[in-house]
């Protein structure tokens, strides 16, 4: 699939694009990575969100701005989460946040508003499998090594650098190979890419972290999200938080509800459970959800689990008590739902008896839009 192809065939996508958008998107954007990869299942699943939204509200916050990824990815984070909105929590939200206003929630619904967020894993090491497309062709596969000194969970400037730098080391090294030394490997400080041969058409990629263990949500990006999506509550209305979570360290509802409701430790005979006064002072009518969950000790005399006082999650902060919970989807397209239950600000029950999931979850993998 080359550029006009694309636009032939999914001119809905490309009318949202600014004029120079060919001229300024790095080669590793989403748009010109797929059509690279002659990708249609990828542009399919954009032209259904597109189809499935009232996409020309939506993007126009982006305007002239879809070249750079990481608007790109939180517009695409908005239309699924529109979707996501409209089929689990009210129909038709009315899309606020729009080109011209400010401070504004995403959506709203009659009792309650929406706000969208994306937590997602670096990015910048897209440029090496970028480069090797470009530069090789397919018939070959880049396996990534991820280090202790490269960033996985990057965010903000600072360390987004450095990541760059890492990255760059590996393009510099890189460029003294060509195909006919495939296989071959490159090693640094952060990163270890071996590049072999592949019976695919493209450029095969594996990003792997086999020399750490993997910690759910290292650098606490969800609370981080979920605090600083709090300034978009208003007029006392309940705000529910879609987090569409890029994040392959997180991959079940349980792992979220340890940053967000708190993370229960171990078993042990009911009186010698330390229990969080937080938690004891919880609302009576979450008694059978948190039971559900494993959060707090059950009667009989078995073996129970609790939180302890100080592993409370980011609910139990006041500045997050405007938010009634959180709509997330997994990176595997798993979507789960979270009461804030710590919260008596806002009638964050109501919202969560429209759902009613508990640990369920719904499908909405690219094939469910």
């Amino acid at each position: 699939m080359n550029q006009q192809k694309f636009e032939q065939q999914f001119p809905e996508i490309r009318a949202r694009f600014g004029q120079d958008f060919w001229s300024d998107a790095p080669s590793e954007h989403p748009i010109k990575y797929n059509i690279a990869r002659n990708n249609s299942t990828f542009f399919d699943y954009l032209s259904r969100l597109v189809n499935q939204t009232p996409v020309d509200k939506i993007a126009s916050q982006y305007e002239n701005d879809l070249y750079n990824i990481s608007q790109f990815r939180a517009f695409e984070s908005e239309m699924v989460g529109y979707v996501a909105s409209e089929r689990w929590l009210c129909s038709n939200p009315v899309v606020l946040d729009v080109k011209g206003s400010s401070g504004f929630p995403e959506f709203e619904c009659d009792e309650f508003d929406i706000e969208v967020a994306r937590v997602l894993e670096s990015t910048e090491i897209d440029q090496i499998r970028a480069w090797l497309e470009a530069e090789f062709g397919g018939g070959c596969e880049a396996i990534v090594e991820k280090k202790s000194k490269y960033d996985n969970y990057a965010s903000g400037k600072p360390a987004w650098e450095q990541n760059e730098k890492q990255v760059d080391e590996v393009l510099q090294k890189l460029d003294g190979y060509d195909k006919r030394d495939i296989p071959f490997t490159i090693d640094t400080d952060a990163l270890r890419v071996q590049v072999v041969q592949s019976n695919a058409n493209n450029v095969g990629y594996l990003g792997t972290s086999s020399a750490s263990r993997i910690i759910p949500d290292e650098d606490n990006d969800i609370p981080g999200k979920i605090r600083s999506k709090a300034s978009k509550c208003r007029n006392n209305r309940p705000l529910v938080v879609f987090l569409d979570l890029d994040d392959q360290t997180v991959d079940c509802v349980r792992e979220v509800i340890d940053k967000t409701i708190g993370q229960p430790y171990g078993f042990g005979l009911k009186n010698d459970v330390q229990q969080s006064q937080h938690i004891i002072n919880v609302d009576p009518v979450w008694d059978d959800y948190l039971e559900d969950i494993g959060v707090v000790p059950k009667g009989g005399t078995s073996n129970y689990p609790a939180i302890k006082p100080g592993d409370e999650g980011v609910f139990v902060n006041n500045q997050v008590s405007c938010i009634a919970g959180i709509l997330f989807r997994l990176y595997h397209g798993e979507v789960g739902y979270i009461p804030n239950v710590y919260t008596s600000n806002v009638d964050a029950k109501k919202i969560y008896d429209l759902l009613d999931w508990g640990l369920e979850t719904q499908s909405m993998e690219a094939s469910d839009i």
